[in-house]
């Protein structure tokens, strides 16, 4: 994975996309971070508006210390992150 390749990151908390930042041995930093959400009843999926229920909405940065891997991003993600992070989310 390179630096400012969209990436998705299974965690021990999740998943997620964002932009790498930067990568280290021992983390990682990824840009707009959002956890993706599934409905077991419907099998569709959504973006989170930040990585943690009681963190902040709409996160710039997130460092992450433990991973279980890192890979990247299907087509279909792509499209539905790409409108997620458009400018003036934070007023959805």
């Amino acid at each position: 994975m390179k630096e400012n390749e969209l990436v998705t990151v299974v965690s021990l908390a999740g998943e997620m996309v964002g932009k790498l930042v930067s990568m280290s041995e021992d983390s990682l930093i990824l840009e707009n971070p959002r956890m993706i959400a599934n409905n077991p009843n419907t099998k569709e999926f959504g973006f989170m508006k930040g990585i943690a229920i009681s963190g902040t909405a709409y996160p710039k940065e997130v460092k992450i210390n433990q991973w279980l891997y890192m890979c990247e991003v299907d087509s279909r993600f792509i499209d539905a992150y790409n409108k997620v992070i458009a400018p003036g989310e934070e007023n959805e």
